[in-house]
């Protein structure tokens, strides 16, 4: 009887819509997700990083997430830490170094050319926009 219901679970999802099958979020892949929400502020958290907290290799994570959320989990992470980012240089009066390495950067070279490669301005005109237009909240 148990094996029924899965077997029906199972051929139900097969029969899903593409639409959907991305509305199913698999446990791994919101596993995922939580992991580099709760962890974005350290360097150290890379794609091993995760999936070895997850049990699974690095390939099957990203082909996952990238399947479910539709970008690869690095990608995920860095807009992530940008939009981190983005909230303290809008709401606080650090530092970029500081802010750097509170987002999970490292430093705040590498921090500027990420910000303006995404942002398309650099962190301390985008402080300044920011004062002057008015914050809200940004997404990457």
């Amino acid at each position: 009887f148990t094996a029924g219901i899965e077997l029906f679970a199972f051929l139900n999802l097969l029969c899903m819509e593409d639409e959907e099958k991305k509305q199913y979020h698999i446990p791994l892949v919101e596993s995922a997700k939580e992991y580099l929400e709760r962890n974005y502020h350290r360097e150290e958290v890379t794609l091993l990083s995760a999936a070895e907290n997850l049990g699974v290799s690095q390939s099957h994570l990203s082909r996952e997430f990238t399947k479910h959320v539709g970008e690869p989990p690095v990608k995920y992470l860095t807009k992530l830490r940008l939009e981190k980012a983005a909230e303290l240089l809008c709401e606080t009066e650090l530092g970029l170094e500081r802010i750097s390495r509170e987002c999970g950067f490292g430093d705040a070279n590498y921090f500027g050319k990420v910000f303006r490669k995404y942002m398309k301005v650099a962190p301390g005109e985008f402080r300044r926009q920011a004062k002057v237009q008015g914050y809200k909240s940004i997404q990457v």
